[in-house]
């Protein structure tokens, strides 16, 4: 069957569901887009972080000044979020859900092209990170509701097999492509052609049916998720997993960049670890529908050695081929592993007061990032050590299958 056949049969299938087409390719430009600004921009931000005027009197080498200043950009951005987070919260739902999407990646757009300026205008910095703040609230609370809202019970495996599978696609193309362009043009170049995407995402975004409700979230939903002994370890597993995924998206390839001097080697080794775990992604949404009992041990045994992945990449630094089997290996259990693990997140938001849920989600996140990027600031100062961060990652990815537990107790 030729490819052309293939994807046509694809966009037919329930995967993608004609009431949530606009969504899903709404979602995949997005991708491309954050896939081109998501190796970029940090690597972007580091090579910023070693020249940044604020930054010159601080007592840190030039790459400890670059890792900082990803450290403090990130950490600005969630206390941002916490600042937010209540007048956000009352204005999503009336504003819409699909409105929210699209006015998340217009803030995320405008934080990125401010990006090419810190140098010559320091002050935009504070700026830019309350536009991702923004940005960041906006989309992610208005995608997570829209869809766990729209996505059907019976078929949220295959669906979000569907969505991540094209999520995927996305990640195959853009660290090769991003490394390219920004090898060759420089990186602001592709953050503006990762700027363009999201203008292409934001159009199919527009063509949502408008859903609104009268949701609201105060301060004492998250404290009253705190007391509850099974929502404080949900809270902290949600939390912990977002972190580890900070660690592959952003950390890791700043690590590569360190390690072999060039972006267009990060790129090689993130696109051919993706293309070869592609084919898993729509087979775990299919095992989430089918084999339900056995999701938890699934899930529990994907998440225990995507944790452990994070020993051979700090042992096997200096050798490409190891690193793209190793990421190769990440990305074949990532696919399965967060394929089942948002699924599993789905049903256990549509069991509680969904919009309260991943509002509260965002704040824990926050909180928890918050905490130990201060720690990553601190031990700059002692002693730099890429082994405790990694070793951060990996216990976080070990904290997420806390979720598991969770998993078992819904009735699917």
């Amino acid at each position: 069957m030729s490819w052309r056949s293939s994807f046509h049969e694809f966009s037919r299938h329930h995967a993608l569901p004609q009431e949530l087409r606009h969504f899903f390719f709404g979602i995949f430009f997005y991708r491309l887009g954050a896939g081109l600004i998501s190796l970029t921009g940090p690597l972007f931000l580091f090579t910023i972080g070693q020249n940044f005027p604020w930054l010159q009197n601080v007592p840190l080498n030039t790459v400890s000044k670059g890792l900082f200043f990803v450290f403090a950009s990130y950490l600005l951005e969630r206390l941002w979020i916490l600042l937010l987070t209540q007048p956000i919260a009352r204005w999503i739902p009336r504003i819409g859900f699909h409105t929210s999407m699209v006015l998340g990646l217009l803030f995320l757009s405008a934080r990125t092209a401010l990006f090419d300026f810190f140098l010559r205008v320091p002050s935009l910095w504070p700026l830019a990170m309350l536009l991702a703040a923004l940005g960041v609230q906006f989309f992610w609370i208005g995608y997570h509701t829209y869809f766990t809202l729209e996505a059907k019970s019976s078929k949220i495996g295959s669906e979000v097999g569907g969505i991540e599978f094209m999520s995927r696609l996305a990640q195959v193309l853009t660290p090769l492509l991003g490394a390219l362009i920004a090898g060759t043009f420089g990186f602001a170049v592709s953050l503006w052609t990762g700027i363009v995407l999201y203008g292409v995402a934001i159009a199919f975004l527009l063509h949502l049916p408008k859903l609104q409700s009268k949701y609201s979230w105060q301060w004492s939903d998250f404290w009253q998720w705190l007391t509850d002994r099974d929502l404080r370890r949900t809270t902290l597993a949600l939390a912990a997993y977002t972190w580890e995924e900070l660690g592959v998206i952003v950390f890791w390839p700043i690590f590569l960049f360190i390690t072999f001097g060039n972006v267009e080697s990060v790129g090689y080794i993130l696109s051919t670890a993706s293309f070869l775990s592609l084919l898993f992604i729509y087979l775990s949404g299919w095992v989430f529908d089918h084999k339900k009992k056995r999701i938890g041990s699934i899930q529990k045994m994907s998440g225990i050695l995507l944790s452990f992945l994070w020993i051979p990449r700090l042992i096997f630094a200096g050798s490409p081929v190891v690193l793209v089997l190793n990421d190769a290996i990440d990305r074949l259990t990532h696919s399965v592993y967060s394929t089942l693990f948002y699924a599993s997140m789905l049903f256990c938001a549509r069991g509680k007061h969904v919009y309260r849920f991943f509002v509260n989600r965002q704040v824990a996140i926050s909180l928890l990032w918050s905490v130990l990027l201060l720690l990553s600031m601190a031990l700059l100062f002692l002693h730099w050590n890429w082994i405790l961060l990694f070793a951060s990652f990996f216990g976080a990815g070990m904290m997420s299958l806390l979720f598991t537990k969770e998993v078992k107790k819904l009735k699917l």
